[in-house]
């Protein structure tokens, strides 16, 4: 999910010129288009099928409600736990307010900061901060698909990945356009500093440990279950040695987004792109559903497919009708790997697990997690490396060495627990997106 940087944010005014895209928005505009009889439709973001864990014996679980990856998070002196989607395209943490209207879900936790003896209010200093009537510090943010919030910024004990430190959020007053869902209780934000305000709570919680690197990991399995830790990496989530994605500057000097640089992408044994086919920044950004790509690269890799492999079970659903389809998993192993070369021989292989993914409505049936992101200008976001890119891999995001690491998942199998177990579900929305171009 990337977020849109307010024109006052603190230090990124020279970052708000960029368009901000979320994958998510697409559904807004082929729902009209496409007969929706036709596919299950799911609901904006996720689904409210989950329960709350064990927040100590799970404080490193995270897990796929099928449109976002959640994990949970502890606040205030009673360490209330809240459900939050972990978002590497945005740069706050904000959770559903106990005042919010908008917000008043069914099975969602809402904070009172009145509960909290730990919790005490940002003064109204800082450029992203606008000071209300009472003295208090109003932060509000939007993201690409219209959705957004505002809140007041404030302090309190979080334990984040196992790790607690005093650190910055926002409660929400108010939720537009839909952001508000059953599913979780809120968004952490784990861009680099200075990109939302107040900044995510991140980098205090890992700067309270003497000597560790200012690093996250996250590690996404296909079949939904997940970890986030903080620190050092922790060797049994992970098979086999490390690769190294170097991550490049937002504009100019400045870091934000998780920027890296593509040389190819291949479809089977064959180059669908080169440098040139991804004209603006591609970002590495765990709250989008699925690959979203450049127009340019986009109808390569729908040419190659058609050249190709047009005699795969379900082709014509995928790219011609824009419809689910019925796959035993031979037929979905069947189906090309892409893989993304970096430079220093590094490649990133998506399998057809990771790009194919499963209906939770309707069991046995697959869609494809591909889209474009439509025309954009030089030094804008052109492509979305989503949740397939990082699935089956451990994947470190060193804000110090401006690198990510990653390696094979290890499958977490020690800390599943079924409280958290969920079955991905596609937002279809890059199939119905194909039948239109």
């Amino acid at each position: 999910m990337m977020h849109q940087p307010r024109q006052n944010d603190k230090d990124t005014q020279q970052m708000s010129s960029y368009p901000s895209v979320m994958a998510l928005v697409f559904v807004f505009l082929i729902a009209s288009l496409v007969d929706a009889s036709s596919f299950s439709f799911p609901a904006r973001r996720a689904l409210p099928v989950a329960t709350k864990s064990d927040a100590k014996r799970q404080s490193e679980t995270v897990f796929s409600s099928g449109a976002a990856w959640i994990g949970d998070v502890q606040i205030g002196s009673q360490q209330e736990s809240f459900r939050v989607l972990l978002d590497t395209g945005s740069g706050t943490m904000a959770v559903y307010g106990s005042t919010c209207q908008e917000c008043a879900l069914q099975g969602v936790t809402m904070f009172n900061p009145g509960s909290s003896s730990s919790f005490e209010l940002l003064g109204c200093q800082g450029s992203g901060c606008v000071c209300n009537s009472r003295g208090q510090c109003f932060s509000t943010a939007s993201y690409g698909d219209g959705s957004g919030w505002s809140g007041i910024a404030g302090r309190d004990d979080l334990t984040i990945g196992g790790w607690t430190n005093k650190g910055a959020f926002a409660f929400m007053v108010n939720a537009s356009n839909g952001f508000a869902e059953p599913s979780y209780d809120g968004i952490l934000g784990l861009t680099y500093p200075n990109f939302g305000f107040p900044d995510s709570p991140i980098q205090d919680i890992i700067q309270a440990r003497d000597g560790a690197p200012n690093m996250f990991w996250l590690g996404f399995n296909p079949d939904g279950t997940g970890v986030m830790t903080l620190g050092n990496p922790k060797p049994e989530y992970y098979n086999g040695g490390m690769q190294t994605l170097q991550v490049y500057p937002t504009q100019g000097s400045a870091y934000g987004w998780y920027v890296v640089r593509p040389q190819s992408m291949m479809l089977g044994q064959t180059i669908v792109g080169q440098s040139t086919a991804f004209p603006g920044l591609t970002i590495v950004d765990s709250g989008t559903t699925f690959l979203t790509l450049s127009n340019t690269l986009y109808s390569n890799l729908k040419t190659s497919f058609q050249n190709s492999y047009s005699n795969l079970q379900c082709f014509r659903n995928f790219w011609v009708t824009g419809t689910v389809c019925p796959l035993t998993e031979t037929q979905r192993a069947a189906w090309p790997n892409m893989t993304f070369a970096f430079i220093n021989n590094v490649q990133v292989v998506v399998t057809s697990k990771d790009y194919i993914i499963p209906d939770l409505r309707n069991p046995g049936y697959f869609g494809m997690a591909i889209g474009s992101i439509g025309n954009v200008n030089a030094g804008s976001v052109s492509t979305i490396l989503g949740a397939p890119f990082m699935s089956g891999r451990y994947m470190g995001f060193d804000r110090d060495s401006n690198v990510i690491q990653f390696a094979e998942s290890s499958g977490y199998t020690e800390i599943h627990n079924g409280d958290h177990r969920m079955v991905p579900m596609l937002f279809f929305i890059c199939a119905f997106l194909f039948a239109l171009l």
